[in-house]
């Protein structure tokens, strides 16, 4: 498991808000940041110990589902873009159209499937426990 650790900005249900630091090996992962560029992130983690807000708190961000997102995020879409471009170029060689045109057109279509797939399959994965960040202690309260 990943750990980090942040400060409780807002609590929400049984989900807790934290602002994490970023370390150098964060731009190398990106599972908090949602791509964006900045030393510090947002991440919405279950809250388990009943943290407040500005508790210091260390979080444990799940390891053994990161190969299968990456897997899903990086490789999923480059076999269905193979996939489209052989079906379209065998559709244009029946038909008699321009195989490097149609399979170019097919492999894009198929790989936009693939991201709409992966994007339903993101919110179900999301919704689970276990993936969701959990914290795994509250370092100290701060008084505001």
């Amino acid at each position: 498991m990943a750990v980090k650790s942040g400060r409780v900005m807002k609590i929400s249900d049984d989900e807790i808000l934290v602002l994490i630091q970023n370390h150098s090996t964060c731009s190398k992962c990106g599972a908090c940041s949602d791509g964006k560029k900045s030393n510090e992130n947002t991440i919405w983690a279950k809250d388990n110990k009943n943290a407040e807000v500005g508790d210091f708190v260390e979080i444990e961000i799940p390891e053994k589902n990161l190969l299968k997102v990456s897997i899903l995020l990086y490789l999923v879409p480059i076999i269905f873009l193979l996939i489209g471009i052989i079906i379209g170029q065998k559709f244009a060689e029946i038909n008699n159209l321009s195989e490097n045109s149609v399979g170019l057109i097919s492999g894009v279509f198929f790989m936009g499937l693939s991201y709409l797939g992966i994007n339903i399959i993101d919110r179900r994965i999301g919704e689970s426990d276990q993936v969701k960040p959990k914290i795994r202690s509250i370092i100290k309260y701060l008084d505001n």
